[in-house]
């Protein structure tokens, strides 16, 4: 508490001077601005040189003008200068006069003013004040500390004065705190032994209760997986009940669940069947002494075609690619299909050749009598043009890094023409610019002339691009940078 209150007076002290010094600092700066309205001795100059040009400035209009102590009109002759009165220049002298006056009273309040504010800035205000606040706050909690450990003490050893009173009570209460210690080391041991006693016991109903839950839960997993069996061979032949009763009807007649060509019957008139497998498509014979497929129902409707693609070309097949289908029963019938399905697994063949199964599949919309196992060719398409000008490939040959083409001429000789040519499918290639629809070609034999001639060639017509066969539509728009065409990777 003294303490705390030591501390109370310095920070007091500490504010109190701050105060004086600030209030000196404050009354110095008033004489400063009772004199000027400056903060240092260069704006002081300035104000002194602005009222002497001020003065200046009137004294030359007043003897320049009129000397009237009333007139404020311009004088006569005179520039058209203001007339200025003489007590207005008396008072601007006068101005002037106290100013030059107070030239060394202002340095020396300036002086002052600088000793001042280097002496304030020694005082941390805000720490000062944070300090008293701090110190006072603490001498009261310490007096209320002090005032009640007073009233505990005097209640605890009375109105002790002396060294020997006070060392008499304090023996007392060692004694009475040396009985209470021991009485407590008595009550713990009590406590701690029944508390052991307890935890032995409930770990022994916990280890009888936990071989009593797990004898519980097996009997249960065991009756559950009984009650489960039987249940699931009741839902089986209930199912295989319902499946007898709809595969036969009420006319005793079995109905495959889709249309189709019997590809195969194992079954003959007279032969007893029972219901297997858990589907009514799948029946066994009776007699036999495991299940039997009774007979195969191919459905055509959706046909899929399995073809092998070598590791080399696999990376060019994508899922939904456009395919051509041509079988061999219908020499005449092009079928539109997509890539289904590429396996991820290969299949060696040979040392070290590696192919890939491709699905590829139509739906058979128009019906047509397909049979499992029939043979056709799959063209998968990896390029297209559409609307487009071509020719016959073995038109277009290539001279000094030009492709060249014989155009025939008025006279029917060939003339050498430069096209640009597009797409090609092996046999036929688009003209994208040199020629025009209708345009007749010479196709030049190896063992002809000059270029230009038709001599020595074989009589092979006149190739006419306007009797060209129907190749369809082809779009080039969305056609694929296809590089070096080469016509052996061109249709798989």
């Amino acid at each position: 508490m003294n303490s705390y209150q030591e501390l109370v007076d310095f920070y007091s002290n500490q504010k109190s001077a701050y105060n004086e010094v600030s209030q000196e600092l404050n009354s110095v700066q008033s004489e400063i601005r009772s004199i000027a309205d400056v903060s240092d001795m260069d704006q002081y100059y300035a104000v002194v040189d602005e009222t002497q040009e001020d003065y200046d400035e009137m004294y030359d209009r007043y003897y320049n003008g009129t000397d009237s102590e009333t007139t404020a009109s311009a004088a006569s002759g005179m520039g058209g200068q203001q007339s200025v009165k003489l007590s207005e220049l008396l008072k601007a002298e006068e101005k002037l006069t106290a100013l030059k006056d107070a030239e060394d009273e202002i340095e020396d309040l300036f002086e002052e003013e600088a000793r001042l504010e280097s002496k304030l800035a020694l005082y941390d205000e805000e720490k000062i004040s944070d300090g008293l606040a701090d110190a006072e706050e603490n001498l009261t909690e310490s007096k209320e500390d002090y005032n009640e450990f007073k009233s505990e003490f005097s209640e605890t050893y009375g109105n002790v004065t002396d060294k020997e009173g006070m060392e008499e009570s304090v023996n007392d209460a060692l004694t009475s705190f040396d009985k209470a210690k021991l009485s407590l080391e008595k009550q713990e041991t009590s406590y701690e032994t029944a508390l052991l006693n307890a935890q032995q016991k409930k770990e022994s109903t916990d280890s009888t209760a936990s071989n009593a839950q797990k004898e519980y839960n097996l009997q249960k997993i065991e009756l559950d997986k009984k009650v489960s069996d039987a249940q699931e061979q009741y839902d089986t032949l209930v199912e295989e009940l319902g499946e007898i009763k709809e595969a036969i009807g009420n006319d005793g007649v079995v109905t495959a669940s889709c249309s189709g060509i019997i590809s195969s019957l194992n079954i003959e008139v007279g032969d007893e069947i029972s219901a297997g497998g858990g589907s009514s498509e799948s029946m066994s014979f009776s007699s036999s002494s495991s299940a039997a497929t009774l007979m195969t129902i191919t459905d055509m409707s959706e046909v899929n075609i399995s073809i092998s693609i070598s590791e080399d070309d696999i990376l060019d097949i994508y899922l939904d690619q456009e395919a051509i289908v041509e079988i061999a029963s219908f020499p005449d019938e092009k079928f539109d299909a997509v890539v289904d399905s590429i396996s991820v697994e290969g299949a060696t063949i040979g040392a070290a050749s590696v192919s890939y199964t491709v699905n590829v599949s139509f739906t058979n919309d128009a019906g047509y009598e397909l049979y499992d196992g029939m043979s056709a060719d799959v063209t998968l398409v990896q390029g297209s043009a559409r609307d487009c000008l071509y020719i016959n490939d073995q038109a277009v040959t290539t001279k000094e890094g030009k492709e060249i083409v014989l155009l025939k001429g008025a006279d029917g000789n060939g003339v050498e023409t430069e096209v640009m040519t597009g797409f090609t499918d092996g046999q036929y290639v688009e003209i994208i610019s040199g020629v025009n629809e209708g345009d007749t070609v010479l196709v030049q034999s190896a063992l002809g002339g000059g270029a230009g001639g038709n001599s020595g060639m074989p009589d092979m017509g006149d190739f006419d691009m306007s009797n060209m066969p129907d190749m369809g539509n082809f779009d080039m728009s969305n056609m694929p940078d296809m590089g070096s065409f080469n016509p052996g990777e061109m249709m798989r």
